[in-house]
């Protein structure tokens, strides 16, 4: 899980638009693996 290291550098920044959309960017990749992981 290498995304977790990641998630304090994020909230501890300026919320802005960018930290959101790679916020979002990552939890789309954890759900495409765990959706990968579930229909395999």
């Amino acid at each position: 899980m290498r995304e977790s290291r990641w998630l304090p550098f994020l909230i501890s920044r300026p919320f802005g638009i960018t930290s959101v959309r790679t916020l979002f960017y990552i939890y789309n990749l954890y759900l495409l693996s765990e959706y990968e992981r579930f229909t395999s």
